[in-house]
Formats: C-alpha cells, sequence, structure tokens
C-alpha cells in the first residue's frame, strides 16, 4: 500500500511494517528469513509524474505536505500543523510502522486515502487500511471515512495529463463504505505484533510443504531436497500436482513416473519420451510439417524490448501500458545473415516503428518468441497509433509466426530444458558458445534498468556503455531466433 516509490527498504530493524504481517500471516519461515535477509527492491513501474502532485491535482488540494523516510509520530505530526493534508505519512504504534498514502487530519479525525498504481482493488488493501485504522487510532487520531484512490482503466492520454480523468475515487466496497468494510475485518494489532515480537528462530520451520501459489526467493533454503540438479529430475515435470509424491516416493527421473499420477498432457508425454530416449524427443514428422508451413525466405527474426508506465507519459497510451524502446532484427536470406537495431529515448515509437519497417523485409516469415503475448500485440497497437502504417504493421503481423508453438505443443523437448521453456534456456541448449550470463545484462529487467539509467545520464562515455549493452543483450535475443530455428531444422533431418 503506497509502495509505488519505495526502491530500498530501508524500515528500522526492530520495527514491522506491514508487509512484515503478511509474510508472517503466510508463513513464518518467510516472515524470519526477509527480516535477516532484506535486500534492494527493483522499482517495476517507470513513474515519469510525480504520484503526489497528480492526485493533488485530482482532488484540487493546493497545499500539502509530504513525508520522509524514518520520521517519528511527532514529525508526522508537526508536519500536519503546516496542512491539514499529508502525503506519505509515517506513524508507529505497538512497534508497527505504517506509511500513508494520503490523509487528511483536523482537530485529531481524519479522512485516509489509498493510492493505487492499478486499476483493481485487492482484498490486501483493506487488510492495510485496517491496520492503519488501528495505529492511528493509538495515537489518538480518529478516522471517520476512507476512500481508495485508483487509476482508470479507460482513460487515454491526448497531450497533457488530465488528473481529472486519470484517477477514480472509490467511497464503497459493494454495499458498504470503505471505512464499514475495513472495520469489519479482524485485526488484532497488539496480538500481532506481540506474536511477531516474540517469534524465535526455533519456530521457523515449514510444514513440509509450500502453500504459496508461486515459489518465494528461500524455496530453496526450505526444500534444499528439491533442488533440482540432474536434467532429467522428476521435479522438472510441468503443471504435475504429484511430482512431489512421486520424488517423496522414491522416483526421481521422468522416465520413471507414475503413469497413474500424470496429468496426460503433451508436454508430460514428451518430457517423459525424452529421458527414456537419451534426452531428447521430437515428432519429426510433425515438427517437418509445422516448418514447412512456416518457413517462407527471407526469414526475420524479431524481439521488442519495453518499460511499463502506471501513469502513461505518451499520447494515445493508457495506465499500465508499455512503450517499445528498442528492437533487433536479423535477416536470413539463405546465405547472408544480417542484423539491424535501434534503441530509443522518451517518445520514439514512431522513429522505431519507421526503422523496423525500413529494414524488416517486405516478404518471408517473421519469426518472434511468445509472439501472441509480446511482440504481435505491440505491433497491433502501433497500427492503431498510426494509422498510416497500419497496412504495413498489419501484414507483418499476418507473416508473424510464434517460435514457442514446438515446444509448448510438445512436439519437440530436451531433457537439458529442465521443465523451463524460455528463449534463453533453449538458446542456451543449442548453442553454448552465446550465453546470456556473459552479457553485462542478462534479461529483460535489467534491461529495463539500463535502459532508465540512459535516460537518466548525460555522461557520453556512460551512455555508450549503457548502449552497447542494450544492443548485446537484445541482439543476443533475436540472434538466439535464428540458432533455434535453425536447431529444429537439424534434429528433424534423417540421418
Amino acid at each position: 500500500m503506497g509502495d509505488f516509490y519505495i526502491i530500498m527498504d530501508t524500515r528500522l530493524k526492530s520495527k514491522f511494517h506491514i508487509t512484515d504481517i503478511r509474510k508472517y500471516n503466510r508463513c513464518h519461515r518467510l516472515f524470519s528469513l526477509s527480516r535477516k535477509n532484506e535486500t534492494s527492491r527493483f522499482a517495476y513501474y517507470n513513474i515519469t509524474e510525480d504520484v503526489c502532485a497528480s492526485v493533488a491535482a485530482r482532488l484540487g488540494i493546493e497545499n500539502y505536505v509530504t513525508g520522509t523516510t524514518n520520521q517519528t509520530n511527532e514529525d508526522s505530526l508537526a508536519l500536519l500543523k503546516q496542512s491539514p493534508w499529508l502525503f506519505r505519512g509515517r506513524f508507529e504504534a505497538c512497534d508497527l510502522r505504517i506509511k500513508v498514502p494520503l490523509m487528511y487530519c483536523a482537530d485529531g479525525h481524519a479522512m485516509l486515502y489509498s493510492i493505487l498504481l492499478s486499476p483493481f482493488v485487492s482484498t490486501e488493501e483493506f487488510s492495510a487500511l485496517r491496520y492503519e485504522f488501528e495505529v492511528l487510532a493509538k495515537i489518538g487520531i480518529a478516522v471517520d471515512d476512507m476512500f481508495i484512490i485508483h487509476l482508470n482503466p479507460d482513460y487515454v492520454r491526448r497531450g497533457r495529463t488530465d488528473h481529472q480523468k486519470l484517477w477514480k475515487i472509490a467511497d464503497h466496497y459493494r454495499e458498504n463504505t470503505i471505512l464499514e468494510h475495513v472495520l469489519s475485518l479482524d485485526a488484532d494489532l497488539e496480538e500481532i505484533t506481540r506474536q511477531m515480537r516474540d517469534f524465535t528462530d526455533e519456530e521457523a520451520v515449514h510444514g513440509g510443504k509450500c502453500s504459496g501459489r508461486s515459489r518465494c526467493q528461500f524455496y530453496e533454503t526450505c526444500f534444499p531436497d528439491e533442488v533440482i540438479t540432474e536434467d532429467n529430475s522428476i521435479l522438472t515435470l510441468v503443471s504435475s500436482q504429484y511430482k512431489r509424491d512421486m520424488w517423496a516416493d522414491g522416483i526421481r527421473y521422468l522416465k520413471d513416473a507414475d503413469s497413474s499420477r500424470l496429468e496426460g498432457s503433451r508436454v508430460q508425454y514428451a518430457q517423459i519420451m525424452a529421458d527414456r530416449n537419451g534426452g531428447l524427443y521430437c515428432e519429426k514428422a510433425l515438427v517437418r510439417q509445422w516448418l514447412s508451413k512456416n518457413v517462407h525466405f527471407p526469414l526475420s527474426f524479431l524481439d521488442f524490448e519495453w518499460d511499463l508506465y502506471p501513469i502513461p507519459p505518451f499520447d494515445g497510451m493508457k495506465p499500465l501500458d508499455v512503450s517499445v524502446f528498442q528492437y533487433s532484427l536479423h535477416v536470413w536470406d539463405g546465405n547472408e545473415l544480417k542484423h539491424y537495431q535501434y534503441v530509443g529515448e522518451g517518445d520514439c515509437r514512431r522513429t522505431l516503428v519507421e526503422s523496423m519497417l525500413k529494414n524488416l523485409p517486405e516478404e518471408g516469415s517473421v519469426f518472434a518468441y511468445n509472439a501472441k503475448g509480446a511482440e504481435k500485440i505491440r505491433i497491433s497497437e502501433f497500427a492503431a497509433l498510426y494509422p498510416e502504417y497500419a497496412e504495413r504493421l498489419n501484414a507483418v503481423n499476418e507473416r508473424l509466426v510464434d517460435l514457442a508453438d514446438p515446444f509448448i505443443s510438445g512436439l519437440v523437448y530436451d531433457t537439458r530444458m529442465r521443465g523451463s521453456f524460455t528463449l534463453k534456456v533453449i538458446e542456451e541448449m543449442v548453442d553454448s558458445h552465446h550465453s546470456y550470463h556473459d552479457l553485462d545484462v542478462s534479461n529483460g529487467i535489467e534491461a529495463v534498468e539500463i535502459h532508465r539509467l540512459l535516460e537518466a545520464c548525460d555522461d557520453l562515455k556512460d551512455r555508450e556503455t549503457y548502449f552497447e549493452q542494450l544492443y548485446k543483450y537484445c541482439g543476443l535475443d533475436s540472434y538466439s531466433l535464428y540458432k533455434v530455428l535453425s536447431w529444429l531444422s537439424e534434429i528433424t533431418e534423417d540421418k
């Protein structure tokens, strides 16, 4: 709640934050380990506007104050004497430190505002409000009303940001006011903080199976026996609810999987048969058919990089839209492999599209990985944004081929993939001479970080370094497409 402006966790070790309560309630061991291993966090959203100023404009607030890290109750109360409107106010009671995104407080009575960089409200948001209510009550501030300010999913930027249309304000949840709903939730502030304060490492044990839908950063610490050390481990079986049970029963390898405990997907079949066949499974006839249908020269291999913006910075964008800042294109005509690339800054979308269309052949197949959920969507967005290029862009989409299809459909599996179907894993499997691990930028998140540094940098030498890092990373992505397609052709040959 209100975490959109946090990059580094700087809270005092002796105090708790609402995120600590969430971790404690989810898993005591997660709570314990995270308290000992606080790390910096990547700012996933690219925020180009002052969120506080934007919300203030939406509410018509002309005079407000803003809290800072590690301020005490006295500090925050002193700020409220300067203005009744306080953004990011820090307060504390019962060893729980809270950060209120926005509050209006006068004469000991307050209205709280949650600020969400999302069009949706999660149940965690109400829980956070409940504890904020309790902390403020402990220090003598009575909360009389609550509101949730969230992004308007239908807003489209045209010219300058329209703060009135950008934000929506909710004062009800279903049939009740936000305050009524929040107060209906259970929250014993003194008891939960007492439990966390008295918690000992001896109590930090897991129950034998992780209950979370996704693995946390400490999974391998908790379950060292489940660390995958062999390519054909039964633990690499995808979409399997019984693989841990088979592991517990002594079944170690895919080839020995218990058929009665399989979901029966084609990918699972491909994994098991790959292990039984020495490491590789390939439906040669079907892969040849796929290649025959989709391989038309010249071959183009395309990859995009983009950043995510909760508040749209450019015309035509909606909240939580992305803006493409880079493409890499390899073109193979059967004799020569050519490479084209572009990295832009600011609103570089038109220039990027024009560069791409200039270098992209007007005939032949265009390959991308997970294209249906990435490049195809981005190209459609470009077509809507630039009608003068729509016909050519739509023609590119008609030629677009998703190179992930043979793998995710179970036509091909190599045990070296270890249950992963990412382009990076497959590329490093088929071409050990080119590795993402050898690059300064090895994944999309790091590429976004470097691009943000590039946009903020004035030093020419550093800018050259950032450009080079981005060129190498995205260039390897499009080159990987070429290598993987070549590998698919090779493994279908009759020897």
